[in-house]
């Protein structure tokens, strides 16, 4: 079966691309209102650890958003001395130099826009497939059991569209 393969080979590009994400916003963690701000223009919802599904990932988000929301420091300062211990490993791999440099200041906030957006696409492609799955499984059975189905589709390709209108326009950033 070729499928696995497929999903594996999407999850690893998801996480893949979470990490991205974080690698970006660690390095200036105040570009998450900027990066919000251009997520709300584009009709998006808000940055939100729940847009990764790695555990490890979700907290460090988490732990960024909390650094942001704290006035004790400097949000970068918070960061490099109050990182939980089981994120710090991963913190220090993600802050390691890049292999093709550093990105300027437009290129990091551009660059997390275009990946969050097209993570939460390969989230909702996923849902729809999910959904055509289960839909098949249950052919046989009754409308009655169908009915929770049929109401989530339109719901998953809305958020697709509004997701790859999103990607088709540069972002407003202000």
């Amino acid at each position: 079966d070729a499928q696995p393969v497929t999903q594996s080979g999407t999850q690893n590009l998801a996480r893949a691309m979470e990490a991205h994400c974080l690698r970006l916003l660690l390095r200036k963690p105040e570009n998450l209102y900027t990066l919000d701000r251009a997520l709300q223009a584009a009709g998006l919802s808000r940055f939100s650890p729940q847009d990764f599904e790695n555990a490890e990932h979700q907290a460090l988000a988490k732990f960024v958003i909390d650094a942001l929301g704290q006035d004790q420091m400097e949000p970068q300062h918070y960061i490099q001395e109050q990182t939980p211990e089981g994120l710090s490993d991963l913190q220090a791999e993600l802050l390691a130099p890049m292999p093709k440099g550093e990105p300027s200041e437009s290129q990091r906030i551009e660059n997390f826009l275009q990946t969050i957006v097209k993570l939460r696409l390969i989230r909702v492609n996923e849902g729809i497939n999910q959904m055509r799955f289960m839909q098949e499984d249950i052919q046989e059975q009754s409308d009655a059991t169908l009915m929770p189905y049929r109401e989530l589709l339109p719901q998953y390709i809305q958020a697709r569209v509004r997701l790859e209108i999103a990607l088709s326009k540069p972002f407003r950033l202000d």
